[in-house]
């Protein structure tokens, strides 16, 4: 038994988590959350996109990947944004309850990331802007990249990329406005001479529309990266049609 599931065997005898962190019920509680909400953690469906990792059907590669190839090599999500995948990362991202969703996910991005064939040879995240990490204390989705970093045994980069202050939250944003907020905001941080000639895995916890880990995989790239994947816990659905519900 390596380090990590020492450590994960000591924390379930000496701080057992009794009860679902998703519907606070007691019966088959492993890991935080219980067998009926295990169950509806549900996966994208099968085939997804071979580039953006989006669900799809009758196509390897989606339409919008074929006009314009994101700047990542490929992309996968564990979960759909939904039910108990969406209240963990809620309570991982706002409650400060991270480190049993953190190893919930770390381990189904690790094996979907074994899955997948990748061979990165660092792992990093999605960066937080300054005033995010002070109000909230941690960035979940550093995290998620450390947990994540441990499971692969690969060495972790917790500041290869910076956030600028000022950048607005994406939620609510248009997939238009998302890509014009986040533009320029991205940049190297004090890691970034250990990323230059890697092969990179980028990890966050919700992809979207895909604007903010495109801009962190083209500012990798721009500074000497040979390439980057992109893993996160979850995935939000997101069409064209909801930004026509958001303009009704």
């Amino acid at each position: 038994m390596d380090a990590m599931k020492w450590r994960d065997a000591a924390l379930d005898v000496f701080f057992p988590c009794r009860r679902c962190l998703v519907c606070d019920g007691a019966e088959a509680v492993e890991e935080g959350i219980c067998a009926v909400c295990r169950e509806k953690l549900r996966r994208l469906p099968e085939p997804v996109c071979a580039v953006c990792g989006k669900p799809l059907a009758g196509r390897a590669v989606c339409l919008a990947c074929t006009m314009e190839r994101p700047p990542y090599s490929a992309a996968r999500c564990a979960f759909l944004y939904e039910d108990a995948a969406r209240d963990l990362v809620r309570r991982m991202k706002f409650s400060g309850e991270f480190d049993l969703p953190a190893r919930l996910f770390g381990r189904e991005i690790a094996r979907m990331v074994g899955l997948a064939g990748w061979r990165p040879e660092v792992v990093t995240c999605v960066p937080a802007t300054a005033r995010t990490r002070r109000e909230r204390g941690y960035n979940q989705a550093e995290v998620l990249g450390r947990r994540v970093s441990r499971l692969l045994r690969l060495p972790f980069l917790p500041r290869a990329l910076g956030k600028r202050s000022g950048t607005r939250s994406q939620v609510g944003l248009s997939a238009e406005e998302r890509r014009a907020n986040i533009a320029g905001s991205i940049l190297p941080d004090r890691d970034a001479a250990r990323f230059v000639g890697k092969t990179v895995l980028l990890v966050d916890d919700v992809m979207t529309t895909g604007a903010t880990v495109e801009e962190c995989a083209s500012t990798f790239l721009q500074h000497g990266a040979e390439a980057v994947y992109v893993a996160c816990a979850a995935r939000r659905l997101y069409t064209a049609e909801d930004d026509l519900k958001r303009e009704e």
